[in-house]
């Protein structure tokens, strides 16, 4: 099969270059016509809530666009087409969300022929081993970041105001800070492969391009003997937990769509320790919308046949093991203040 190398072009000068096309492959004049597949296209990144993109490249590699709700420089949104001869085919998706579909485009809805599935699939596959290669350079490019800036970073303090207000200072032992942000080191297959940037606020993000699947955060020390591990979200709750379990290992998995990737590591890595999921109750008034904090533990206990702990506040409500724990405090701290007004 013979693939058509073009020029990227937009939207408005797409008939000129289908000509070309036409011209230089000797297509006959059933081939599909690529202003229909682009036209195809834009109609599927819009009803995916990507927005109407006026200009597609074609056979341009991976491109990257902002979203609606992209802030400063950021362009979560993205989409590859390819084109050749006989089929038309691409992928599209959201970096910040993790949406992630291929698309090919279908000649009056009608069923492929035998040779547009083949070429299909040679796209496809081409597709794939260009994606994974961008997503290479993008994992060694964080990873590099991460290094440097966890080399040149301070320790962190235990008076960080997430700390403080987290009531996790001796956390602090475990975490180093920058410019007022505290860095959680996350380790993939024993590499440093990002960090968790948290600032005073509370507010988190990752540097940028980084290799989350699979990654995590661990407190505890793997080396000495322990018969369970605990594995959470975040890093205040795997400190609570750390805490309370009596510093059995735990792995923080920063989210709840990652609990099941590194509950599948740790099972791996240790065949026959019980693994529990220690789940965010992410329970809403609405009962028809989802638990995904409990649905994702629910998931990754299924994969690793361990079991679920799930928190719950007195009076209901959406909570995490951090929540539970600092309710603890302040509720022994008024018995206490309380106690002493008494008397």
């Amino acid at each position: 099969m013979t693939y058509i190398k073009k020029p990227a072009f937009s939207a408005g000068n797409t008939e000129r270059a289908y000509k070309k096309t036409i011209e230089s492959s000797h297509v006959n004049s059933n081939t599909t016509n690529l202003y229909d597949a682009i036209s195809a296209f834009q109609l599927v990144l819009e009803d995916n809530e990507l927005g109407y993109l006026n200009d597609i490249k074609v056979d341009a590699g991976i491109q990257r666009f902002k979203l609606d709700s992209d802030k400063g420089n950021a362009k979560s949104g993205w989409y590859v087409f390819y084109s050749n001869a006989v089929v038309f085919a691409g992928a599209y998706g959201n970096w910040k969300t993790g949406l992630n579909e291929s698309w090919h485009f279908k000649r009056n809805n009608k069923p492929l022929l035998i040779k547009e599935r083949s070429a299909l699939k040679k796209i496809r596959d081409d597709m794939s081993k260009y994606q994974q290669a961008e997503k290479e350079k993008r994992y060694v490019k964080a990873r590099r970041i991460a290094n440097s800036v966890w080399e040149s970073s301070l320790p962190a303090s235990p008076n960080h105001p997430y700390l403080l207000k987290k009531h996790c200072m001796d956390a602090a032992k475990s975490l180093r800070e920058q410019k007022g942000n505290l860095l959680v080191p996350l380790y993939n297959q024993k590499q440093l492969v990002s960090i968790q940037y948290i600032n005073k606020h509370g507010k988190k993000f990752f540097a940028k391009g980084s290799q989350l699947k699979g990654s995590y955060f661990m407190f505890g020390n793997i080396k000495q003997p322990f018969d369970v591990v605990y594995i959470c979200e975040g890093v205040s709750t795997g400190w609570t937990v750390y805490i309370l379990s009596g510093f059995s290992p735990v792995f923080c998995a920063m989210n709840a769509g990652n609990l099941t990737a590194v509950s599948l590591s740790v099972r791996k890595c240790w065949p026959d320790i019980k693994i529990v999921i220690c789940a965010d109750n992410d329970v809403k008034e609405n009962k028809d919308v989802p638990n995904i904090g409990v649905e994702e533990a629910t998931k990754a206990a299924l994969a690793v046949n361990g079991r679920v702990s799930t928190p719950n506040m007195p009076h209901g409500g959406k909570c995490d093991f951090n929540d539970l724990y600092i309710l603890a405090i302040e509720s022994e701290k008024k018995s206490i203040g309380g106690g002493s007004d008494e008397n």
